[in-house]
C-alpha cells in the first residue's frame, strides 16, 4: 500500500503546477488525519515520497545525488530618486541643480544545498562600472541613461559554507564574496556591501526565549602586486537576542573592527565612493546596539500581529582624536513583508568625519560637499560617506506578498561645512520611490 501511495505521490510531486513538496505532505496529513493511514504510516509515506522525488528530480536535471536542493532567489526593484539642494557662490549664481533620475536594482541568486551541511552559491547583480574596478561595492543601482544601452552584470555572491549543528550550538563557516556576517545598521555597513574573505558564526539557543551569537571575520580590502602590506577588514560581534514575553523582546549587541594597512585603501586602489575622511586617519571603532520590540495583538488596518520597535546605535573610533563618534536612533511601527502590511519608521544618523572608513556606510545617506577658496563658495559635488548627520524618512506597503511599494525620503547636511559661509545652504533633500518585487 504504501509503495503505491508513494508512486502517486511522486508523480504529483513532478507534475508541471507543482514547486514543492508542501501539497504531498499536506495530502499525506489528510489521509492520517482521516483515519486512513496511521501517524507511523503517514511518517514513512512523506520519507518514501521524499525520496522518490529526489531520486526523480535528479535524474531529470542531471545533478549529482549529494545535491540535495537547488534554490534560485532574487528580486527587482525600480526606483525614481530625486535630488534637491540650494548653494549659491557669491555672484548668487546657483551651484548645484535639481536632479530626477530612474534606476533599477536587478539580483539573480542560486543556493545549492549539498550533504554532511554544506551550501554553495553565487548570486548576480547590476551595478554601475566604477573605474577600473567593477561594480560600485556599496549600490546595485543602475541608471536609465545612454539610449537604452545594454547594462552592466557583476558577481555578487560567491562562496561556499559548511553549517554543522551541535545540540543546542550551530555554527556556520563561510569562505568567498558573502552575505556580510555583521548585524550593524547601515550607519557601519551599506546593506549592498558583500565582503570578501572568511567569516565564523556561532549561535548558542539556551531555550526558546534567549540567544548568543558571535560573529567572526576577516576580510581582504584589496591585494596589492608590488606592496606585501596588503589592507584588510578584521571584525568581531556578540550579540544576545532574549524574548520576555510575547510582547516583549530585546536585542543587545557589541562589535569591534579593525582595519590593518588602512593607509593601502587610496583612490588609486579602491574604488573611492565616499568622502569625508581626514587623510592619515586610521580605524578601530566599537559599535554598541540595542533594539526594543512591542509586538501588539492587533492594530487598524494592520494584519496580524503588529510589531513596534526602538533602536539606537553607536560608534566610537579611538584610534583618533577628533570627530570620532557616530550615533543612530530611529522607531518602526509595522513591518512591510506580507500581503496587507505596511510600516512607517524614522532614523536620526549623526556619522563624524573619522568614526569609520567613509567607503562603508549606506550610499543614500550623502550631501552636497563644498569647494571653498579664499573663504568664498566656488562649487559643490554629492557623496556618501562620513561627516554627515540628518534624517531618514521611509513608508512601505505590501500589496501582495511579492511586491513592495516604497517612499523614503533623506535630508542630509553636514557636520563641519568645510568653511563655506552659509552651511544651511548645504541641506540635501533625496527622494527615492521604490517598487520591488522578490521571488
Amino acid at each position: 500500500m504504501l509503495g503505491a501511495c508513494a508512486l502517486c505521490l511522486g508523480a504529483a510531486a513532478l507534475a508541471p503546477n507543482a514547486v514543492s513538496q508542501s501539497p504531498t505532505d499536506a495530502l499525506i496529513d489528510q489521509l492520517v488525519k482521516k483515519g486512513i493511514l496511521t501517524e507511523a504510516e503517514g511518517k514513512d509515506l512523506k520519507k518514501e515520497s521524499a525520496a522518490d522525488f529526489t531520486k526523480s528530480y535528479q535524474v531529470k536535471t542531471g545533478l549529482p545525488e549529494w545535491v540535495t536542493s537547488l534554490r534560485i532567489t532574487g528580486d527587482l526593484r525600480t526606483r525614481f530618486e530625486g535630488f534637491y539642494a540650494h548653494a549659491e557662490d557669491a555672484t548668487r549664481n546657483d551651484l548645484f541643480t535639481d536632479r530626477n533620475r530612474f534606476r533599477y536594482r536587478a539580483r539573480l541568486g542560486v543556493v545549492a544545498t549539498l550533504w554532511d551541511d554544506f551550501e554553495a552559491g553565487i548570486r548576480l547583480t547590476s551595478s554601475e562600472p566604477n573605474e577600473n574596478f567593477g561594480g560600485d561595492p556599496i549600490s546595485g543601482n543602475t541608471t536609465f541613461a545612454n539610449n537604452g544601452s545594454s547594462k552592466f552584470v557583476f558577481i555578487d555572491r560567491a562562496y561556499g559554507k559548511w553549517s554543522p549543528k551541535f545540540g543546542p550550538l550551530a555554527m556556520s563557516t563561510t569562505i568567498g564574496k558573502m552575505e556580510n556576517p555583521f548585524l550593524v545598521s547601515d550607519m557601519v555597513f551599506d546593506p549592498d556591501y558583500a565582503p570578501e574573505g572568511i567569516a565564523q558564526q556561532f549561535k548558542f539557543t539556551a531555550n526558546d526565549a534567549h540567544s548568543l551569537s558571535l560573529n567572526l571575520g576577516g576580510f581582504v580590502l584589496d591585494e596589492l602586486a608590488n606592496d606585501s602590506d596588503d589592507p584588510y577588514l578584521l571584525g568581531a560581534q556578540l550579540r544576545w537576542n532574549g524574548k520576555f514575553t510575547k510582547h516583549f523582546d530585546a536585542t543587545v549587541g557589541v562589535a569591534a573592527f579593525l582595519i590593518d594597512n588602512e593607509e593601502s585603501l587610496t583612490p588609486a586602489n579602491v574604488p573611492n565612493v565616499g568622502r569625508g575622511n581626514t587623510p592619515g586617519a586610521q580605524f578601530n571603532p566599537i559599535v554598541a546596539d540595542v533594539g526594543l520590540g512591542y509586538t501588539m495583538d492587533n492594530f487598524p488596518t494592520y494584519p496580524g500581529a503588529f510589531p513596534i520597535r526602538v533602536v539606537g546605535e553607536v560608534m566610537h573610533n579611538p584610534a583618533v582624536s577628533d570627530r570620532r563618534d557616530a550615533f543612530m536612533g530611529g522607531l518602526s511601527l509595522g513591518k512591510a513583508g506580507k500581503k496587507g502590511t505596511w510600516e512607517l519608521s524614522y532614523r536620526y544618523k549623526y556619522i563624524g568625519a573619522d568614526s569609520w572608513l567613509d567607503e562603508f556606510p549606506d550610499s543614500d545617506f550623502g550631501a552636497i560637499r563644498p569647494t571653498v577658496a579664499g573663504g568664498a563658495l566656488t562649487g559643490v559635488s554629492y557623496a556618501s560617506g562620513t561627516n554627515v548627520r540628518g534624517h531618514v524618512f521611509r513608508a512601505s506597503y505590501c500589496p501582495s506578498d511579492a511586491l513592495t511599494l516604497s517612499v523614503n525620503y533623506l535630508l542630509v547636511r553636514l557636520i563641519d561645512n568645510g568653511g563655506a559661509p552659509d552651511p544651511d545652504d548645504l541641506q540635501t533633500g533625496r527622494l527615492e520611490v521604490d517598487a520591488m518585487w522578490r521571488f
